[in-house]
């Protein structure tokens, strides 16, 4: 951990983001490297470790939602937000299954390409004082849309993996119950947590909001589990419950610790499963692998980039939303992580998505620095009430 967490500091202070970084220690410490890291399979119990620090890294990102950015920007938000996951989605399955690939594997490529990091762009909008801006209302506002969405897809990936038939009705009842968790991670879980906090509070303890968040994290993730969905959205939902919440600060000076410790985790044991074997240019195969990660990585970006273009804005505000929706962060490993956890994503196809991934991400993260250094004008760029008809 300590390599990864050294790595991540890094590339965070050369302006690209910890998840870079973490990869990288993860290739270098696999067994495509110095092969400390066992192969997946070898020692199931690390790799189980490593779905603690996925759930902890949905949990976090629930708690770094902005719900009010969909609220005062949600006209821009969802069309970007769409526009850009229905493209990453057609474009990269569609290009799977023409380079060969089956269906089921296309399904995971192309929906690991429709997530987008929250966090990568965040950091970047605070860095430039353009967080409460319009074009930093309308990222936020997409990225959120987008991880909705994307992990209402991923429940109905996993109870379609799960066996048994797959008729309409069944994935109806699964959007609904995914819906039904996010739902009440924004309306049920900050009431029972307001109430909750308010009656243990009297005890005077300092680590009791830490206990209370992580069971909490826990037993949603669990609950989602028993009824067919992924763990990661019951993880997503009950960070939602304290996005709102006063006490969310308090909460992630106590929880960030533990959090920070397994997250990397996840990105480390991602890296040690890229496997370069398969690249090798002097066979069909590998150049095949290839042609599919550069594709993807253009893909990636050029999908995202494309979102904005519908917004009656300047060329460079919509460069700026576009670029921030670029990096796909974490919840793009999510898909590929399950994907090649459940076979669907052989360790070749999984690595050729990694690689495009982490490119996207560092794509994403000079993308919107150098469009916000470009950019000109007033900070709010354009009003929500040109939306209304």
């Amino acid at each position: 951990m300590l390599p990864a967490t050294l790595s991540g500091e890094l590339t965070r202070r050369i302006g690209l983001t910890a998840l870079v970084g973490e990869v990288f220690v993860g290739i270098v410490l696999g067994p495509e490297g110095l092969n400390v890291i066992p192969e997946r399979g070898m020692a199931p119990a690390f790799y189980e470790l490593g779905h603690i620090g996925l759930c902890a890294l949905l949990f976090r990102l629930g708690m770094h939602s902005r719900p009010h950015a969909l609220v005062s920007a949600w006209r821009s938000g969802l069309l970007v937000g769409i526009v850009g996951l229905v493209l990453s989605f057609v474009l990269g399955a569609g290009l799977s299954m023409v380079l060969g690939w089956d269906t089921s594997s296309a399904v995971f490529v192309g929906a690991a390409l429709t997530a987008t990091s929250i966090s990568v762009p965040l950091s970047v909008l605070r860095e430039a004082r353009k967080e409460q801006s319009a074009e930093g209302t309308t990222i936020l506002a997409a990225a959120f849309v987008t991880d909705l969405l994307g992990l209402v897809g991923l429940s109905v990936l996993t109870v379609s993996l799960s066996g048994g038939p797959t008729g309409a009705f069944r994935v109806a009842a699964t959007v609904g119950q995914s819906v039904a968790f996010i739902a009440g991670g924004f309306l049920v879980g900050p009431f029972l947590m307001r109430r909750l906090l308010r009656t243990v509070g009297r005890l005077g303890s300092r680590t009791v909001l830490m206990t209370i968040g992580f069971s909490y994290l826990l037993l949603v993730a669990y609950a989602a589990k028993a009824l067919g969905l992924a763990m990661v959205i019951g993880a997503y939902a009950a960070g939602l419950a304290f996005a709102g919440l006063r006490e969310r600060e308090h909460l992630e000076q106590e929880v960030d610790p533990l959090i920070l410790f397994l997250r990397p985790l996840f990105f480390v044991l991602a890296g040690a499963s890229i496997s370069f074997s398969g690249l090798d240019p002097s066979h069909s195969e590998g150049r095949r692998l290839i042609v599919l990660t550069v594709a993807i990585l253009t893909i990636g970006v050029a999908a995202k980039v494309a979102g904005p273009l519908l917004l009656p804005v300047d060329r460079l505000k919509k460069l700026v939303i576009g670029f921030g929706l670029v990096a796909r962060g974490g919840m793009g490993f999510v898909f590929a992580e399950i994907g090649v956890a459940s076979g669907m994503l052989s360790t070749q196809l999984f690595s050729a998505v990694a690689l495009a991934l982490t490119g996207t991400t560092i794509v994403g993260a000079l993308g919107l620095r150098m469009a916000l250094s470009r950019a000109s004008g007033p900070p709010a760029g354009f009003r929500e009430s040109q939306f209304r008809t």
